[in-house]
């Protein structure tokens, strides 16, 4: 029942992203938390510790692919209130401002302790996350978030 419960609060807050709403991923985290996109060097990157560096970043993807749409494929629980784990596998779909498509895959990892998110691991295909920037018109990415080392 609880991995169910968990499972059904994941797909909320990713409903929320498809609304351009990041208010439910932000308060779902604990006081202290780390963010990790893996191996991501490029402006979508980055490491965030603070609610207000994942505020940043959120609204420099909303900006870079507005309309983003996040469709979940699988979602897999495991553990108890006290140390949970959550694998979530996303693929990603937008429509960049020259009109072309983008297409990407995601997995994050989170660690969760008492219903909040104490840790992710985000892991992207980088390579298409940075040929679709590389393609935005310049000024885009002129507010880059604030990543902590």
């Amino acid at each position: 029942m609880y991995k169910m419960i968990v499972a059904r609060e994941v797909r909320g807050v990713w409903n929320a992203l498809n609304a351009g709403d990041c208010e439910p991923v932000l308060k779902g985290f604990a006081r202290e938390f780390r963010y990790e996109n893996v191996g991501a060097d490029h402006a979508l990157g980055g490491t965030f510790t603070t609610r207000e560096e994942m505020a940043q970043h959120f609204a420099l993807l909303f900006r870079v692919l507005p309309g983003v749409q996040f469709t979940i494929r699988d979602i897999l629980v495991s553990g108890w209130p006290g140390n949970t784990t959550v694998v979530v596998d996303v693929a990603i779909a937008a429509t960049l401002p020259d009109g072309t498509a983008y297409e990407n895959d995601l997995v994050q990892q989170l660690t969760l302790r008492w219903g909040k998110v104490t840790s992710v691991r985000a892991l992207i295909d980088n390579v298409r996350a940075r040929a679709a920037l590389e393609r935005l018109p310049a000024g885009v990415l002129d507010a880059a978030p604030v990543a902590a080392a």
